[in-house]
């Protein structure tokens, strides 16, 4: 049976359930390794090997005296690769263990096998971040083909990685260029008197906003680990570049105070990456300069210095497993805690502040490391607390797969380290951090040679892409956040009535949320939006509907299209909906009559498929892998139709199901696959909206279900590939890794739940055209806007749309199709344009391009208003090269009209005072609009 830690141990990637297999103790010849190891002892380096070691051994480790960092762990073979003192490797033959040394000399081999040449190697050609119910999200390629690299991301002159004078480069570049949205203060002096230095991004980042969120990156800790610097680097330059042409990036921006401390051990990184100890191979570092005594080794390792990440109060000296009380030793955790003038720094910067969350970077072994330290606290959290870890790891972990618990569960015990004094020390001068400490970047993840603390120079960009997803949900999750999944059935029977939505909250502020519904296709009419005032617990619920009405003539088959829009604190969330009106209807199962599994599928491989009573979308079944049991180890088993479908005779065809599951991330999966000849045909796995296609783990760039999904969610297969094949068969495949009999405490591995399955097509052609491309850009003060289509016979007319806001459009030019498909805005408003078209045909039926936003940024001869913040009187001046009545609006961030009056503007600069002295503190949106309505300015305003 397949075994999973207890809920406290690895609930969200328990990859040490089920991973590891039968090990066996391999004798090394002795006489072997008196010939190796003299050479590594002589030169006294660091030696990357790889252990072949269960998981739950390794802390065997540290008991023979063995000393070593977070390391890569390879579940799948029952490796663990690490960097060891040479003078250790011996010890590790006298365990009796079989190992392999990848290389004798670390920095040696690193030298030997990368160059800033080799940056850019690896670099791909993205398309664009796609939207949906989680931001920037993928789902049927890898992620790193959604990520642009930063043209400001530039390699630095250490193998591509920044020296410490590159790396204020970067910073100060970043500030110069983007001086309303950056500043840079120093928030304490090193050892050796460096200055250390926090980036701040924010819409106004000069200004410090009590509403705003505040989240905490930090890297470098450990002086060795660069790309923990590198990542922070790439995402704070992804963010600024972005900024002016990416709506998502824009409101994060906007509704956030990002803090970046990109090197918190400032001296240790200046030691490794001068230009004599690099090329001297002497940049293995971990600890700061502190002359403590004591000859560091010949690679930097070791000697004097303190371990800053062992340094903090919390469980500071809790045991001599955790840190070390050794001088010489990388994990000295120096004579008291907060003794370094860096850890000092840090904290008294965290407690002036007012942050949320806290993500504090390293490298390397791709682990996703929580609270608490010490192997006997470990798993001392409150269940309420442990649920907001949990939630936010399988979030963050979405598509890296990293392996997620605290420090024990991951690789071994640390004490006094920051995640601990972040989230439960210092209460009282300040409020509680949650706070994470990723590892970054594996062994396995190496082009040439293989990785260690350095990642290879190719793999620099590769792995910063890798990260952002992680580094966007952690920006979002410190404040307002919110996921929304469709509730209602894919098909429609009525044409008037509800449709259902449940909104799970993601965020660490409990922010009001807002749902809209957005007709696209064949929706009349649309109910107003509904505001949910609070979602008092993290990964909490609440569920709604909103009304609808459809043409009263629309026919069966007819496809239905609507956006659920969610606002939350700044941030919107879009996702569109597809439906279908009275289909034909060629497969269905509710799973609810229990004669009905026999009847419609059949099983093969090692396992058992069947209705189970433990879940249920609806009534009191739903399909699983293992009925009422955990699922078995080493599965391969697959549930298939019975019957093939016929979905000829069809314009368009789609799969619906409701999906929940629970399985080790990017180990355990569960693929829907399709065959063109029938059931006896070859299978391959398709796409869904919530499938993900990584080269990670055991994926293999296969699309799949895996990982944890926080409820039901709807997917939804468009089978439009397979219209006019009547041999269709589709079947559910499940795959499970190995088992450990060392695993204790057993609960049920739940694995993956099925409801409400249709399969549904029509005959009817759904769109007045089929959309190729939409493009929107600037061009001087002018909108350019450009589109490819294919239209049908009925259609009639294109409608260009402009909005300010993404939810409310007005019709600005009207074309036949032989007018061209490309238009001019040449009056665009300051701020966001939010552009799509509307294409009619001529029975009414109509469908909308995608929407493209152009930024035109204020400027002097532009509308403009102070002061912002403001506390009763704001002044808007308005210049005009004529006359002009304008109508000035303020509303909530929720679209509530609060104040609107005219104003009559003359030739010349004009000035407008808005009196906001009934309104409380908060945020609100002011726009200026002509006498058409069509806007002309929006601004956010601040009142306190």
């Amino acid at each position: 049976m397949k075994q999973q830690l207890r809920p406290d141990a690895f609930p969200v990637l328990p990859l040490t359930h089920g991973i590891a297999r039968r090990f066996t103790l391999v004798c090394v010849c002795v006489f072997l390794a008196m010939l190796i190891f003299p050479a590594l002892l002589s030169a006294q380096q660091l030696s990357r090997v790889k252990i072949y070691i269960p998981h739950n051994k390794i802390s065997k480790l540290r008991d023979a005296g063995i000393e070593f960092d977070h390391g890569y762990y390879d579940f799948a073979e029952n490796s663990f690769t690490n960097s060891f003192e040479a003078a250790d490797v011996p010890k590790i033959a006298r365990l009796g263990l079989r190992y392999e040394v990848l290389a004798k000399d670390e920095a040696a081999d690193f030298l030997a096998h990368n160059s800033v040449a080799d940056f850019y190697k690896n670099d791909n050609s993205p398309v664009t971040l796609s939207g949906g119910r989680v931001n920037s999200q993928a789902n049927c390629q890898s992620y790193t083909t959604f990520v642009n690299t930063p043209v400001g991301f530039t390699s630095g002159s250490r193998a591509g990685f920044y020296t410490w004078p590159e790396m204020q480069a970067r910073m100060d570049s970043m500030v110069n260029n983007y001086p309303g949205l950056v500043t840079k203060t120093q928030i304490g002096t090193t050892f050796l008197g460096n200055p250390m230095y926090v980036i701040k991004i924010s819409d106004n980042a000069a200004y410090d906003d009590p509403t705003e969120p505040e989240v905490l990156f930090t890297g470098l800790h450990h002086a060795r680990e660069g790309m923990s610097g590198m990542n922070l680097i790439f995402f704070m330059q992804y963010l600024l570049e972005n900024y002016s042409s990416n709506a998502q990036v824009k409101e994060l921006v906007d509704n956030r105070q990002l803090y970046f401390v990109p090197i918190v051990n400032v001296d240790g990184y200046n030691y490794n990456t001068t230009a004599a100890n690099w090329n001297a191979g002497s940049f293995l570092r971990r600890k700061n300069m502190r002359n403590t005594g004591g000859t560091p080794a010949a690679d930097g390792s070791g000697g004097y210095g303190v371990d800053l990440n062992r340094n903090y109060a919390k469980y500071f000296n809790y045991n001599t497993t955790g840190s070390s009380g050794t001088i010489t030793s990388d994990a000295y955790r120096g004579p008291s805690a907060f003794s370094e003038p860096e850890t000092q720094a840090m904290r008294a910067f965290v407690n002036g502040r007012r942050f949320n969350l806290a993500v504090n970077y390293h490298c390397y072994g791709n682990w996703w490391i929580r609270p608490n330290g010490p192997a006997a606290v470990a798993t001392a959290l409150p269940q309420a607390d442990l649920d907001v870890y949990t939630g936010m790891a399988n979030l963050f972990t979405k598509y890296n797969g990293f392996v997620f618990g605290n420090a024990s569960q991951t690789v071994y015990e640390v004490n006094g380290y920051s995640d601990d004094w972040f989230f439960s020390d210092d209460l009282t001068l300040r409020k509680r951090v949650f706070a994470f400490s990723p590892e970054i970047g594996s062994s396995a993840e190496s082009f040439s040679g293989s990785s260690g603390f350095w990642a290879q120079t190719a793999n620099i960009i590769p792995i910063a892409k890798k990260m952002l997803f992680s580094n966007f949900q952690i920006a979002y999750t410190g404040g307002g956040y919110a996921e929304l999944q469709d509730t209602s059935d894919v098909v429609v029977k009525t044409t008037t009535g509800n449709f259902g939505y449940t909104v799970t909250r993601k965020g660490l502020v409990d922010t009001p949320v807002t749902v809209t519904m957005i007709p696209l296709e064949n929706i009349q009419t649309a109910g107003s939006p509904v505001t949910i005032s609070s979602i008092p617990v993290f990964l909490g619920t609440s569920s709604g509907k909103i009304a609808y009405t459809l043409p009263s003539g629309i026919a069966a088959g007819s496809r239905i299209r609507y956006v659920w829009k969610t606002d939350v604190g700044g941030i919107s969330l879009t996702d569109t909906i597809v439906k279908f009106y009275n289909p034909s209807q060629v497969f269905a199962d509710d799973m609810e009559t229990t004669g009905n599994f026999a009847a419609k599928w059949t099983t093969s491989g090692t396992g058992t498929w069947g209705y189970t009573t433990t879940q249920a979308f609806q009534g009191t079944r739903a399909l699983n892998q293992s009925p009422g049991a955990n699922y078995a180890a080493n599965s391969d088993q697959s549930v298939t139709l019975k019957t093939a479908l016929d979905l000829s005779s069809s314009n368009a065809a789609y799969l619906s199901f409701m999906l929940r599951y629970d399985a080790e991330n990017q180990q355990d999966r569960m693929q829907l696959e399709v065959s063109t000849t029938g059931t006896s045909g070859s299978f391959a796995p398709i796409c869904g909206q919530n499938t993900i296609k990584e080269n990670y783990n055991s994926l293999g760039n296969n699309p799949a279900y895996t990982g944890h999904a926080d409820g039901w969610m709807r997917e939804l297969i468009d089978l439009s590939s397979y219209t006019g094949n009547n041999n269709v068969a589709f079947r559910f495949r499940f795959l499970s890794g190995p088992s450990s009999s060392e695993v204790t405490s057993p609960v049920l591995a739940t694995g993956f739940f099925v409801d409400n399955l249709k399969v549904v097509k029509t005959n009817l052609s759904l769109l007045p055209v089929q959309w190729l491309e939409f493009n929107a850009q600037r061009s001087g003060d002018a909108s350019v806007i450009s589109w490819k289509a294919e239209a049908d016979n009925k259609f009639l007319q294109y409608q260009l749309q402009r909005s300010a806001d993404g939810i409310t459009f007005q019709t600005v030019a009207v074309l036949s199709q032989y007018a061209g498909t490309s238009y001019i805005d040449e009056t665009p408003f300051r701020g966001i344009n939010y552009y799509r078209v509307k294409a009619v045909d001529v029975n009414g039926v109509y469908s909308f391009s995608k929407t493209a936003a152009v930024n035109f940024p204020v400027t002097a001869t532009a509308i403009s208003y102070y002061p912002n913040p403001v506390r009763d009187l704001v002044n808007v001046v308005v210049p005009q090269s004529a006359a002009e009545t304008l109508s000035f609006q303020v509303s909530s961030l929720t679209g509530q009209v609060l104040y609107t009056e005219k104003k009559q503007m003359t030739e010349g600069s004009n000035r407008v005072q808005i009196n906001l002295a009934g309104l409380s503190n908060g945020m609100y949106v002011l726009k200026i609009m002509d006498k058409e309505n069509l806007v002309k300015s929006v601004f956010k305003i601040v009142k306190k």
